[in-house]
């Protein structure tokens, strides 16, 4: 494997210690285990040196495989991870499209051989990855070569350099606009911003935003940012990979779902595309590296092609490990795709109209209680404004008999405080 060990790398191992482990391994799988083991073991061992203070953290195989099966990929979808550490993504997607390929082959009579053939084709043509460590880039090529082939699609570039600075041969295989389909988990975290005019310059989102208090809209300014936290420069680069139509899922910090000063961003998101799913995960997903809450983004890119369905809303409780990692028998993550696919519903899984989709993409405030609240609001025969229209400054310690008198439109509103 040329491509994964290059002439100057040396095994240090002796010839009696290699020989122990290939005993010790030979009686096990670790392609059929239901972890992703590889990665698992670089978590373990040089997790925190290799990518703890760069943002990254290995993403759960239940994660992972709920991400694929609810974006569903087929044989002819061009795929990408722009930041596949050791490949996870590009794993789970290339077996869920073998494994819906495979019978349909085998039905047509074709032998062991020329299916084998045909997977080794569909993994070297459509699979890509994108990740500036050198180390991972190698582990995931590694990876792809262990369960077959892929291993020509993995690069290791910076995603968020202009795609021009890639290498040659990187830039024969990625080019923006012609993916159908993206899956990642990219670094992100204050204390990794990104840095520099040129970079930032390629984003709209490299530059400040206001919001316009006339058209109630963000507008992108001409003043360049100093630096940004690189979650939000991928939202864009992830886009811009995909073609008109084409699906990604993304893995965020659920800060960025709710944050005022991030409203701009989901602005962008809406502009460019469709929300279809929001999938909040649990606190402890990714313990013991880290506790942050993060949830999942599904997006369709373009506007022209979509037909715009009800909003798939997910809030999880248990994610199979507590916050040591060590495994628990309650997973809802495992659940949320089938629940997605089949139009099924219960108290935190459920769909709603776009129409209900606030400035917030966090799931909690779409909670049924909250819509049917909406609902009833909607029908009342009495006038309906924002808060935002009549409270210009918030008064603490106001009594139940504390009231203001509001005046719009020759119609007087009573307004009361609450004291809570």
């Amino acid at each position: 494997m040329p491509e994964v060990i290059a002439e100057e790398d040396k095994i240090i191992l002796d010839t009696n210690s290699i020989v122990y482990v290939v005993g010790e391994l030979q009686n096990y799988s670790l392609m059929n285990s239901e972890r992703d083991v590889i990665a698992d073991a670089f978590e373990t061992f040089i997790g925190h040196a290799l990518k703890g203070g760069q943002g990254q953290f290995f993403t759960p195989r239940n994660v992972v495989k709920m991400m694929v099966d609810v974006i569903q990929p087929t044989e002819t979808d061009k795929i990408i991870d722009p930041a596949c550490g050791s490949g996870g993504f590009l794993i789970d997607a290339l077996k869920y499209v073998w494994d819906k390929a495979t019978p349909k082959y085998q039905k047509l009579g074709w032998k062991d051989g020329q299916i084998e053939k045909k997977k080794i084709e569909i993994a070297t043509k459509n699979f890509r990855g994108l990740d500036k460590d050198y180390f991972l880039s190698k582990v995931a090529k590694a990876y792809m070569n262990l369960i077959g082939d892929g291993t020509t699609g993995i690069f290791c570039e910076d995603s968020l350099e202009n795609p021009g600075n890639w290498k040659p041969e990187t830039q024969a295989k990625i080019k923006l606009g012609e993916f159908d389909i993206l899956l990642t988990n990219p670094p992100f975290g204050s204390k990794i911003p990104v840095v520099g005019a040129d970079k930032m310059k390629q984003f709209d989102v490299g530059y400040k935003w206001k919001f316009d208090d006339e058209t109630g809209v963000w507008e992108k300014g001409n003043k360049l940012k100093e630096q940004e936290e690189p979650q939000v420069l991928f939202i864009e680069r992830c886009l811009s990979l995909l073609k008109d139509g084409g699906k990604m899922a993304m893995v965020l910090p659920s800060g960025i779902l709710g944050n005022q000063q991030e409203e701009y961003l989901r602005q962008y998101l809406l502009d460019r595309g469709n929300l279809f799913a929001i999938v909040e995960l649990p606190f402890e997903t990714f313990s013991p590296n880290i506790s942050i809450n993060t949830s999942v983004l599904f997006i369709q890119k373009g506007k022209s092609k979509l037909k715009q369905e009800d909003l798939f809303i997910s809030i999880n409780e248990y994610c199979g490990h507590d916050k040591k990692g060590r495994p628990t028998e309650k997973d809802d993550i495992s659940k949320v795709s089938e629940l997605y696919l089949n139009k099924k519903s219960n108290t935190n899984n459920f769909f709603i109209k776009h129409s209900f989709l606030e400035k917030s993409f966090v799931a909690k405030r779409y909670l049924k209680k909250y819509i049917d609240n909406l609902k009833v609001i909607e029908k009342s025969s009495h006038p309906v404004v924002s808060f935002g229209s009549i409270i210009s400054k918030v008064h603490n310690g106001a009594n139940i008999d504390d009231s203001s008198i509001y005046v719009e439109k020759n119609k007087v509103f009573r307004i009361y405080w609450l004291k809570v």
